[in-house]
């Protein structure tokens, strides 16, 4: 390809014919964000019982996208951005109380994707969250 876009990995060539050299190379499909957003899921008081909660995210792609999620948790002794999905860990919180939190997303249809909130032995949690759908080249996506 003699013309397009590239950038080199510094320290590389941008004449070089290796695709490892660059970061980004018009020539190879890179993914391509349709919709992103963020929000707050408030999870209710879980001391006593299990608690869960979903947003469900409707893209309107008419198919099951990659899709990339993160949750916020601030409780004093963490302060941090997590990936979803996410196993359940025990977050010691600020007095050294224990508790569990995790997270997850599913495609109900091809239009939406849940993220999903699960907390146990907590009081009530605001959890930032925020989330990047992908467009799949191969689906011909950008006909609109």
């Amino acid at each position: 390809m003699s013309y397009g876009i590239k950038v080199a990995i510094e320290g590389k060539d941008v004449s070089s014919a290796d695709p490892n050299d660059f970061t980004i190379h018009s020539a190879y499909n890179t993914l391509k964000v349709a919709k992103e957003g963020y929000g707050t899921m408030s999870l209710p008081d879980s001391t006593v019982n299990y608690q869960s909660d979903h947003v469900d995210i409707t893209h309107n792609l008419g198919y099951k996208p990659f899709f990339l999620a993160f949750y916020h948790i601030d409780d004093g002794a963490y302060d941090l951005w997590f990936p979803s999905p996410s196993v359940p860990y025990n977050a010691g919180g600020a007095a050294g109380i224990g508790y569990y939190f995790g997270s997850g997303y599913t495609h109900p249809n091809t239009n939406t994707v849940r993220l999903s909130f699960d907390i146990l032995d907590r009081a009530a949690l605001d959890v930032p969250y925020k989330y990047y759908v992908f467009i799949d080249p191969n689906k011909e996506a950008w006909s609109e």
